[in-house]
């Protein structure tokens, strides 16, 4: 509790997505900062483009820098949207600016200029997904707290897998092993990259500049 930490995007693979060739992906995440006079929304987007049984040119993208755990722990959402309209690229144009390249970054105290940058990025996702041929691809809910009950995630700084998949109950972690060398998850008895598309995300201390 009172903690600061720093959530990054470290991979984002790319089993199958809707259409041929390069896929022009856009994802957005959301949190929630504990400032000390109130709760901060937060929303964040990002873009970039992979293909089929590849994953994207990305490697520790900052998404929330600072973010302060409150009492409950933290709740971090996100959601991507394959985009195959070509008119979409002058909306995106606006992830490729400055303030989107280095993630968010927060105080302790509530930040007035992060509601624009929030409901910018949050204005960009609605625009995209009006379009017909745009559609979103996955979407989760983490809720990350300091409890020991199985059924949920625990809070604790270390990297973090979300997989899309369609195996629901019958999935099994220990079918799966990390390939540290190629940075890919693999099936354990077969050596070969997994069929479905994952996220890695990091969460490690977060290391404040002195003007914070």
């Amino acid at each position: 509790m009172g903690k600061r930490i720093k959530i990054t995007l470290d991979k984002f693979y790319v089993h199958n997505y809707p259409g041929l060739g390069t896929h022009n992906i856009l994802c957005e995440f959301a949190g929630r900062n504990q400032a000390k006079s109130a709760a901060e929304p937060l929303q964040f987007a990002l873009r970039f483009r992979a293909r089929d049984k590849d994953a994207a040119a990305i490697g520790g993208v900052p998404l929330f820098l600072g973010l302060t755990v409150g009492a409950n722990g933290i709740s971090f959402e996100g959601r991507t949207i394959n985009v195959s309209s070509d008119g979409d690229e002058t909306v995106l144009s606006t992830l490729d600016s400055p303030a989107f390249q280095s993630g968010l970054k927060l105080l302790t105290t509530t930040q007035p200029a992060l509601k624009p940058l929030s409901s910018l990025a949050e204005a960009v996702v609605k625009n995209v997904l009006k379009r017909r041929f745009n559609k979103q691809v996955h979407s989760f809910d983490l809720g990350l707290d300091f409890g020991a009950n199985v059924s949920s995630a625990r809070l604790q700084l270390g990297t973090y897998l979300v997989v899309q998949s369609n195996l629901s109950a019958d999935w099994k972690w220990d079918a799966f092993v990390w390939n540290t060398d190629a940075q890919v998850l693999q099936a354990k008895d077969q050596g070969q990259p997994v069929d479905f598309n994952y996220m890695v995300f990091g969460i490690s201390d977060y290391v404040a500049d002195p003007e914070d």
